[in-house]
C-alpha cells in the first residue's frame, strides 16, 4: 500500500518541482529602473523624452538615423563583409538624402544643405569603394564623413532650448545629453 502511495505522489512532486523551476523568481532593484517617456511616446526605448523647456527639431529623428548608420557602416567595414557593407552604405545614402529634405526646417537651411551634401558625397564614396572591395578607400571615405557629420551635429543640435530673456547665450543652445557620441574605429 505504501509503494502505491509513493508511486502516485512521485509524479505530482515532479510536476510541482517543474512548475516552480519554470516560474522562478524575479527581483527588481528600484534604483536601477528608469522610466522614460510614456506609452505612445515618439522617442525610442532607452532614451529619455526631452524636458518641457527643450524641444526636438523636425530634422532630429532623421539626423539620429544618419548618426546610427555611420556605426553600422563602420562595423561592416571592420568585418570586411562587402555585400552587407554595400547594403548599409546604400541605407546611409538613403537616410542622408532624407535628412537633406529637412533643411528648410532648420535655422540655417543653406548651411544645413552644405553640411548634408558634403556628407552625402562621402557616403557615396564609401559605396563606390565597397563595390570595388577596397578597404583602404572605404576607410578614407568613412573618415571623410566625420567632419561634415560633426559639423551637422554641432550646428544643428538634436535638442534645442528656447532663448531666455536676459541670457547672453545664443538663441539656441545644444543640450549636453544629446551630443553625438564619438565614432568607434
Amino acid at each position: 500500500m505504501r509503494d502505491i502511495q509513493h508511486s502516485l505522489i512521485y509524479p505530482y512532486l515532479l510536476l510541482c518541482a517543474a512548475i516552480l523551476a519554470c516560474v522562478g523568481c524575479v527581483t527588481v532593484n528600484p534604483s536601477n529602473v528608469h522610466v522614460s517617456g510614456s506609452i505612445g511616446s515618439s522617442h525610442p526605448p532607452g532614451t529619455a523624452a526631452p524636458a518641457a523647456s527643450v524641444r526636438e527639431p523636425a530634422y532630429a529623428p532623421a539626423l539620429r538615423k544618419v548618426i546610427h548608420q555611420q556605426e553600422k557602416v563602420a562595423k561592416e567595414l571592420q568585418k570586411r563583409d562587402w555585400p552587407e557593407l554595400l547594403d548599409e552604405s546604400n541605407d546611409w545614402i538613403k537616410y542622408t538624402r532624407a535628412l537633406i529634405g529637412y533643411a528648410d526646417t532648420s535655422h540655417d537651411p543653406v548651411k544645413f544643405r552644405q553640411r548634408a551634401d558634403a556628407l552625402l558625397a562621402a557616403t557615396e564614396a564609401i559605396r563606390r569603394a565597397a563595390g570595388q572591395h577596397d578597404g583602404n578607400a572605404c576607410q578614407r571615405a568613412l573618415n571623410a564623413c566625420d567632419m561634415p557629420l560633426n559639423q551637422l551635429c554641432r550646428d544643428f543640435p538634436l535638442a534645442i532650448t528656447p532663448h531666455r530673456q536676459g541670457s547672453r547665450q545664443s538663441a539656441w543652445t545644444q543640450s549636453k545629453s544629446n551630443q553625438r557620441p564619438s565614432r568607434v574605429p
